[in-house]
């Protein structure tokens, strides 16, 4: 029964999918694992803990953790705006306000240089809005990697 409101939903064209059978088997492995009676080696409870960090990881990637925490520091309005001589309309951001990205840049020491220092080496455009883009590209591909990383050094041991 666990499986069949997950597999209802299931859609080919997103990763949220992916993640969300995924999860819902470390959800399932966490709860055996955590569970006090049943211990059945040492290091079971820190299996556990890597497990639930897992799950926290995927909720992160789904949800877009890191792009929505920059979105929380960088303000705009949109606007679709008809293309002359056309039917189709530009999207484009207005009243822009960045008071808050260096608060996030902050936050953020370590990427905010090595974004900058990409940008110089390449002469692309370098702007507030862009280094805060990537700065949450790189932190959601780390999630995304430390995800992995955990799984792979540590699944075999996740034996039920």
């Amino acid at each position: 029964l666990l499986w069949i409101p997950i597999v209802w939903r299931d859609e080919d064209y997103d990763d949220f999918y992916i993640y969300e059978i995924l999860k819902t088997k470390l959800i399932t492995v966490a709860e055996y694992l955590s569970k006090k009676h049943e211990l059945s080696y040492i290091g079971q409870e820190r299996d556990a803990e890597i497990v639930n960090t897992c799950i926290r990881l995927i909720d992160r990637i789904q949800t877009d953790f890191y792009e929505l925490e920059f979105a929380e520091h960088y303000n705009f309005d949109v606007e679709y705006n008809p293309v002359p001589g056309t039917s189709t309309y530009k999207l484009e951001f207005v009243n822009e306000d960045y008071s808050k990205m260096p608060e996030y840049f902050a936050k953020n020491t370590n990427l905010y240089k090595r974004v900058k220092k990409e940008f110089e080496n390449e002469n692309a455009e370098l702007n507030t809005y862009r280094i805060g883009l990537m700065i949450s590209v790189y932190k959601q591909q780390k999630a995304r990697e430390l995800l992995f990383k955990l799984i792979s050094n540590n699944i075999s041991k996740w034996w039920i």
